[in-house]
């Protein structure tokens, strides 16, 4: 295990404090919210994090209900790391506080593929399930007691460089290795 400086220690015991009893009110693991978290927003230290509140980094598109939000902040994000890298404006959800950022979280994993979801299929008039997304979802809670197979499998729903099954695996092995890494489980 890997000891905290005060910094990261403040980051994590603020957001378990502000966001645990959300996250296990919804049934999902602590740590791997933790770890997602962290990793996402570079230890509280990132740029999208400071502008939205949001430690996640979710985006949120105006015709998708879930996750709420009630203002975005758009940024460039790399859409692909390359070379070369290739960089998008996208719409971030902003959070009122950590515990609203991870409700956000858990209202991303749990509507992920759904029509009022992201993950859904986009349509001209509308979205509609996504069937192959809604099952990478129900696999992902699969491990809802077991917080380092819910961090490795967190790219399932989006999270981390998803496009292939080789990036997912590497982005789902970050997740798990900064839970383990920080006994970042000891919070569940």
């Amino acid at each position: 295990m890997t000891e905290l400086n005060p910094a990261r220690a403040a980051f994590i015991n603020d957001l378990a404090a502000k966001g645990g009893k959300v996250a296990r009110a919804n049934d999902l693991p602590v740590g791997a919210m933790l770890a997602c978290a962290s990793v996402e927003s570079a230890w509280g230290t990132s740029k999208i994090y400071k502008s939205t509140g949001n430690p996640f980094n979710l985006q949120k598109w105006p015709h998708t209900p879930f996750p709420h939000t009630n203002k975005t902040f758009w940024q460039d994000t790399v859409v692909i790391v390359g070379p070369p890298e290739v960089l998008r404006k996208a719409p971030f959800n902003c959070a009122t506080d950590l515990g609203d950022a991870v409700l956000q979280w858990c209202e991303w994993i749990l509507h992920w593929g759904q029509a009022d979801g992201p993950g859904a299929i986009q349509m001209a008039k509308g979205a509609k399930d996504n069937p192959a997304a809604i099952a990478n979802r129900d696999l992902l809670l699969t491990y809802r007691k077991n917080s380092a197979d819910f961090s490795k499998n967190l790219p399932l729903v989006g999270f981390g460089e998803n496009a292939t099954p080789a990036l997912r695996q590497r982005s789902g092995a970050v997740y798990r290795q900064r839970l383990i890494d920080f006994a970042l489980n000891t919070y569940d």
